[in-house]
């Protein structure tokens, strides 16, 4: 009877961490589909969900969906802490990854928040707003030091 139990919660485990990565396909087609403000929505949904936002790829999406939206200017002048939003979810992303293979996954993605943010900072540097450039500067470098 208690093997019995044991096998019933093992089994139940396994279909509940399955259908969270069946939850992550939604993502994944959104960002196929280059639906990025519906990748946006659904990534948020999932970071509140208790489930799913243990994923690293959650955060790696929403990264990413922001990332590309930024390259749209008239979307950028709407949104322009696109950039900050999508590194703070990088972080998140790579915090949640204990064993850093989905941050591999993700290296390109890493890479441009990253230079995205240094233009930021550069940004800031050029109008004299110093402390802020050199904290937009620690940002990027902390992405990358992993």
């Amino acid at each position: 009877m208690i093997g019995k139990t044991k096998s019933l919660i093992t089994l139940l485990f396994c279909l509940m961490a399955f259908s969270g990565y069946a939850q992550l396909e939604k993502l994944e087609y959104a960002i196929q589909d280059k639906n990025y403000k519906r990748a946006i929505k659904v990534a948020e949904d999932f970071m509140e969900n208790r489930d799913l936002r243990k994923y690293p790829e959650t955060y790696f999406y929403h990264a990413l969906a922001l990332y590309e939206l930024s390259k749209d200017e008239l979307w950028y002048e709407k949104n322009p802490d696109a950039i900050k939003e999508a590194v703070k979810s990088v972080a998140k992303g790579m915090k949640k990854d204990e064993d850093e293979n989905v941050t591999e996954a993700f290296r390109d993605l890493i890479d441009n928040v990253a230079k995205a943010q240094n233009q930021i900072a550069l940004d800031n540097y050029n109008i004299n707003k110093l402390t802020r450039a050199v904290s937009e500067f620690d940002k990027s470098y902390e992405l990358n030091q992993n």
